[in-house]
């Protein structure tokens, strides 16, 4: 028989290829660690690693003896799926389904599990209290709970053990909540003895849970990718052989091509500007606030946007081989690095699982033997199973993060994965953004002069007028300080013209105006440079980081405005106080380095990587962490961070930045406070305090409970209860986090 996916190897490939795929129904560490070890003993396969958090499995094998079909098929004989990273809607709509699918088990295990709870309390309460048939009701309720509900617990067993030859937490879950269930329906019907089918229910719908959490965690995980995807333009307008323009796939781009990119749309394909001229809005890849003019010869980047008129473009690179698609790799790779929490749990589900199966195993053995009775073997066996199910276990970091999440919340800062409290008390070095995160990230005019017969405010009526017509960053800004100042602006005059990467101009009220740069000034043979305290205060603007802007009327100089992007109020305060705290502060921005200097020289901050495009903020992340032994911290807003903050052990997003930088990263400050980040490192020291204890009740009731099961000083009944409290005290425990806030 032909090996699935064989006959797509080519014989003259490179022997070595490296591999990405999504695997989907993975609803465990286990499950991960069973699909991992399958691959790696795959012919031709020499290294696999499969992150659960992410789905994402990161493969490198000899071409020669193996291909990604064959490799997709050995995934599936383990029982799941396997997806290429192109296969974006099938990603998707696999991620949509199990959110679903989850959602509808979590739904129905609390509505069948509900009742048993509130039994279980209430006898808790009161020992005495009874109920006729009570165990008959709940046994009605705990059947489908066991047996629908917890089918996947079933699948996920047989898969373990049959094709992945390893014993995961399902079949431990499976064992654990069968033995209670089954012991439970011997006590009712035949041994006329109390059952507890509270402890099976208990254990599948706390798990059940903890799975919905999993899946919907992973499909926030992937908005992201899905964002930068979306963004890349599926068609070009290619440039026939025959001179015709057709539009077409981007995948039928090649390299050498010409395409024609209008006023407007977003550019397909990373290249050169062959003809005509514009303004680029390139705010996605280098975080640069003002769009930049571009001409023949000049390099263009896919995913960027055209704003004003039409230009060709010869293609340089299509595909996965633009810029944007390197970003979605490394945003990709950097959400996939498992981290220590992670590592720590697929190492004790290797080593816990078969150290409890074998323990009862033992002890059914050992009674049987010595007493020669087969219940009190049955009941011993079945107390270990029950005790050493992972429920206080799985909540132990579970209910400490959402507690210390949910707080978080209330006061404006989303935190996404667990990652972060394990990471944050430990930073040593914080990485910042200038344009939105040190600064306001929208330009605002910082100067306005009237340097004629005008006065300012007719200066800025005529200057916001014209700019009604432009899109540029900087009119947007002349126009809200004309807004600001109450001011009503006249209709748009019909003369009005945009002079590309120079200005706009118009007729008004019979004289001609105009407004732009220093090059629009030099064509209309303005030579205001011979003013040495005008061309000192225009050196003075540029200084500090602003853009001048001049308006003149009639060919005469009438005003200058100075547009910036102001400082955070609250920069200094917050960089001096991570500063004073030992921290390491350092700027990475795609701005120019002369105003990332400038603005780094205001807020005391001394390091500075500046002109870096989005792929080399994660490389200069990569750098600081190489250099420092504790976890690196990054805080961006646009597009163009998102690589550096999913390759930083945490990434922070500000809430007013873009919807990309938000999913990317691991937390949000959705009021853009930068005050929230000294906060946030001293919530996550306790946070991850708590979660240590929590780890220390989980096991020490494991810990104790085992032995004391395996010599038979516990019964099934007790175990059960021993578990409950593990529990009781994990969430209780975590509990104080709220009142930290």
């Amino acid at each position: 028989m032909t090996d699935p996916g064989r006959e797509n190897a080519s014989p003259n490939a490179p022997p070595a290829e490296e591999a990405s795929l999504a695997v989907t129904g993975l609803h465990c560490s286990s499950c991960a660690v069973a699909v991992e070890r399958a691959v790696s003993r795959a012919p031709g396969v020499t290294h696999a690693d499969l992150t659960f958090a992410t789905e994402r499995l990161h493969v490198v094998f000899d071409r020669r003896l193996t291909s990604l079909g064959a490799i997709k098929a050995t995934v599936a004989r383990s029982g799941y799926g396997a997806l290429e990273p192109h296969e974006v809607e099938a990603r998707r709509t696999a991620h949509v389904r199990d959110l679903q699918r989850e959602q509808r088990r979590l739904v129905l295990a609390m509505l069948l599990g509900s009742p048993i709870f509130a039994w279980m309390i209430a006898t808790g309460m009161n020992p005495h209290l009874s109920v006729p048939d009570q165990g008959y009701i709940m046994f009605v309720l705990d059947t489908p709970l066991q047996f629908y509900v917890g089918q996947r617990f079933y699948r996920g067993a047989w898969r373990a053990l049959w094709h992945g030859r390893t014993a995961t937490t399902d079949v431990l879950i499976a064992l654990g909540s069968s033995a209670a269930y089954l012991y439970s329906v011997a006590a009712l019907f035949w041994l006329h003895q109390p059952p507890y089918f509270e402890t099976a229910a208990l254990v599948v719908t706390f798990v059940t849970l903890g799975n919905y959490l999993k899946v919907r965690a992973t499909y926030q995980a992937s908005a992201a990718i899905r964002s930068l995807v979306d963004l890349q333009a599926r068609y070009a307008h290619r440039v026939g052989d025959d001179g015709q323009v057709e539009r077409v796939p981007i995948d039928r781009v090649a390299s050498g091509d010409i395409v024609v990119i209008a006023a407007g749309e977003t550019i397909p394909v990373d290249g050169h500007v062959v003809s005509g001229q514009s303004t680029v809005d390139e705010s996605l890849m280098t975080g640069e606030a003002q769009p930049q003019v571009k001409t023949v010869g000049d390099d263009v980047t896919a995913a960027t946007i055209n704003l004003l008129g039409s230009i060709q473009v010869q293609v340089g690179a299509v595909g996965r081989e633009t810029l944007i698609s390197r970003v979605i790799d490394k945003v990709e790779q950097a959400q996939s690095e498992k981290v220590p929490l992670v590592e720590f749990t697929d190492r004790l589900s290797r080593i816990f699982v078969p150290i409890v199966l074998g323990l009862a195993v033992a002890a059914f053995g050992g009674w049987w033997w010595s007493a020669g009775l087969l219940l009190p073997a049955v009941s011993h066996a079945v107390a270990i199973l029950v005790i050493a199910c992972p429920c206080a276990l799985t909540l132990a970091p579970g209910t400490a993060l959402a507690v210390a999440s949910g707080a978080a919340a209330e006061h404006g800062v989303l935190v996404k994965n667990g990652a972060v409290w394990e990471h944050l008390g430990r930073v040593g070095v914080v990485a910042l953004d200038k344009t939105g995160t040190l600064t306001e990230g929208r330009p605002a005019v910082t100067v306005l002069h009237a340097l004629g017969s005008p006065t300012a405010r007719a200066v800025l009526w005529m200057a916001a007028t014209l700019e009604q017509g432009s899109d540029h960053p900087l009119a947007y800004a002349i126009r809200q300080r004309a807004t600001a100042e109450g001011l009503s602006l006249a209709p748009l005059p019909d003369t009005f013209a945009t002079l590309v990467g120079l200005g706009v101009q118009a007729e008004v009220d019979g004289t001609t105006v105009a407004v732009g740069s220093h090059r629009l000034m030099a064509r209309l043979g303005i030579d205001w440079e011979r003013d040495a305290a005008l061309a000192a205060e225009v050196a003075e603007i540029a200084g500090s980081g602003a853009t001048p802007v001049f308006v003149a009327q009639d060919h005469e100089l009438i005003g200058l405005l100075g547009v910036a992007d102001p400082v955070r109020p609250e920069a200094a305060e917050v960089v001096h106080q991570l500063q004073q705290e030992g921290l390491r502060v350092v700027m990475v921005t795609g701005d120019h380095r002369a105003t990332a200097e400038q603005v780094a020289q205001t807020l005391g901050i001394t390091e500075v990587s500046a002109e870096v495009l989005p792929d080399g903020k994660a490389e200069v992340v990569a750098r600081l962490q190489a250099d420092s032994r504790r976890p690196v911290l990054m805080v961006g807003d646009g597009i163009n961070d998102a690589p550096a903050l999913a390759a930083a052990d945490i990434g922070i997003a500000m809430g007013s930045g873009s919807d990309i930088a938000a999913q990317t990263a691991a937390v949000t400050l959705l009021h853009g406070d930068l005050r929230q980040i000294p906060e946030l490192l001293a919530m996550s020291r306790f946070t991850a305090r708590v979660i240590r204890q929590n780890f220390f009740w989980a096991f020490i009731f494991n810990g104790l409970g085992l032995p004391v099961a395996a010599l038979g000083y516990l019964s099934p009944v007790l175990a059960s209860g021993a578990m409950g409290l593990s529990s009781f005290a994990v969430v209780t425990n975590s509990v104080r986090l709220r009142r930290r806030t």
